[in-house]
């Protein structure tokens, strides 16, 4: 397993965790204060404040769903590319890590902190291939020239 895998994969494993840890802190706190709204001491201020607060609540719900799924996505594709799209993931770690932090309110610092070198390494390990690709290449354009045996036969030679 590369090391941008490695990261990529704790990074995942961290996002799937903080989210999951969210949205059931945040469906308790929804469930609680929807409890409390029916309360009959509130007054209708109060029940006002309440629905608004929900509101806000159901946004932010949403947002740790959709990290929970990009996450799970990332995990996937991480082992499913190939070598030859590898500066493709890099660049997806960094979209993806930046949108998770944003999706889950701040809280996915830790998995954004992971995938960030992880698509550094990723755009590392790509140029590294694409430059030992273009050195094998050149070296084998060498050797075919080098040991060419049709070269110069049947050649006519001008005056």
């Amino acid at each position: 397993m590369k090391t941008y895998q490695t990261l990529s994969l704790i990074g995942n494993i961290f996002g799937i965790l903080i989210t999951i840890g969210l949205f059931m802190t945040g469906t308790f706190l929804v469930n609680f204060t929807e409890n409390l709204s029916e309360s009959e001491f509130l007054t209708p201020q109060d029940r006002q404040e309440q629905a608004q607060i929900q509101q806000s609540a159901s946004i932010a719900l949403g947002g740790f769903a959709l990290a929970f799924i990009i996450y799970i996505v990332l995990l996937i594709i991480t082992f499913v590319v190939k070598e030859k799209h590898e500066k493709a993931l890099g660049i997806v770690f960094l979209i993806v890590g930046f949108l998770g932090v944003i999706a889950t309110n701040g809280w996915g610092i830790i998995p954004y902190a992971l995938l960030i070198p992880a698509g550094i390494l990723a755009i590392r390990e790509a140029k590294r291939h694409k430059e030992e690709t273009t050195r094998t290449q050149g070296s084998l354009e060498g050797e075919r020239k080098r040991y060419s045996f049709t070269e110069g036969w049947g050649d006519k030679k001008e005056p």
